[in-house]
């Protein structure tokens, strides 16, 4: 991802910075590096499925 924002601050700002030091470009122009959760595969929505559905019952 550093690399996507790295190419875009070389091309708009004609500014080379190091991909490792632009956590640290951000934190400094006040942003903060957000990222997303991972995906879980199908296997583990299945099994929490499963394991609701057998709470439920389980009263």
């Amino acid at each position: 991802m550093s690399a996507n924002i790295h190419a875009y601050i070389l091309k708009q700002f004609d500014k080379n910075y190091h991909p490792d030091s632009i956590y640290y470009l951000l934190k400094h122009m006040g942003f903060s590096w957000i990222t997303s959760r991972s995906k879980q595969s199908q296997q583990t929505q299945d099994n929490l499925k499963l394991k609701r559905s057998l709470r439920s019952l389980d009263i």
